[in-house]
C-alpha cells in the first residue's frame, strides 16, 4: 500500500521516520488565557506551526480555540492560511476595538458591537472580540462599547502591517488620536440623528445606526 504521510503535522522528535512531517521546536507558549473561554498554549513567533496548516482542507472552522478568526496572515506574508493546532497566530496583534481585525478601529467595528449587544458569547460563539466582546469578560455590553469608543480611528502603521517586529501577544501600541476621540464618536452618531436631544438617548442613536445598516443589508440580501 501507499506509505503513511504526516502532511501537514509537527512532531518534536522526528525519529519515528514519519514521511513528510515538519519536525522540531513547536515554540509554544505555556498554557495560559490567551483569550476566549479556555486556556490555551499560544504560538510564539517563529513557530513553525505558523501557517503550516493543510490549505487544501475544506471548510476550515470559522474560529479557533478562543473564538479568534481562524484562518489569517501568520507569518507577514500578506496571505491568509491556517495555522496547525487550537491557536491562531496573528502577524500583527489585533487593536483594541478592531472586531473585524482590518487593522483601523472604525464604524464596521462598531456595527458589530451593536449587533450582538447585550448577547452571552460565551454560548456561541465562544466570547471573543469578534462579535463585540471588546473587553473579552464574556458579555457584549455598555463597557465594550467604551473600549471601542476609546480605540476609535487607531490603526496598525503600515510599515508594522507589512513586515517590522511584532511581539506574540498583547495589544500593539498605536496612538489612537488626540484626547476627546469619543466624543468625535458622539458627534458623528448625533449628526445623523440631530443634536436636539438628551443624553439619555445616546444609546438609542448607537443602536439605530446598527438596526439601519443591518436592516439595509437584508433588504439587500432579501432582494438578491
Amino acid at each position: 500500500g501507499n506509505p503513511l504521510s504526516g502532511a501537514h503535522n509537527l512532531i518534536e522528535d522526528g525519529s519515528g521516520g514519519l514521511n513528510d512531517t515538519i519536525t522540531g521546536d513547536p515554540l509554544l507558549g505555556p498554557l495560559a488565557d490567551n483569550g476566549g473561554p479556555t486556556m490555551t498554549h499560544a504560538l510564539l513567533p517563529g513557530s513553525p506551526a505558523i501557517d503550516a496548516g493543510d490549505p487544501a482542507f475544506a471548510a476550515p472552522p470559522y474560529l479557533d480555540q478562543r473564538g479568534y478568526y481562524r484562518v489569517v496572515d501568520g507569518d507577514g506574508d500578506m496571505t491568509a492560511r491556517i495555522d496547525m493546532g487550537a491557536f491562531e497566530y496573528a502577524s500583527v496583534p489585533p487593536l483594541a476595538g478592531d472586531g473585524n481585525l482590518d487593522q483601523a478601529v472604525d464604524g464596521l467595528d462598531y456595527l458589530l458591537w451593536a449587533e450582538h449587544f447585550g448577547d452571552d458569547p460565551t454560548l456561541d460563539p465562544p466570547g471573543a472580540p469578534l462579535n463585540g466582546d471588546y473587553n473579552d469578560d464574556g458579555v457584549v455590553d455598555g463597557l465594550d462599547y467604551i473600549v471601542w469608543a476609546e480605540n476609535f480611528e487607531a490603526s496598525v502603521p503600515l510599515s508594522l502591517a507589512s513586515g517590522a517586529e511584532r511581539s506574540a501577544a498583547g495589544p500593539v501600541a498605536v496612538s489612537a488620536g488626540a484626547s476627546g476621540r469619543t466624543a468625535r464618536v458622539d458627534a458623528a452618531i448625533a449628526t445623523e440623528y440631530g443634536r436636539d436631544t438628551t443624553a439619555a438617548r445616546a444609546d438609542e442613536w448607537r443602536l439605530s445606526l446598527a438596526i439601519d445598516a443591518l436592516m439595509k443589508k437584508r433588504r439587500e440580501v432579501a432582494d438578491a
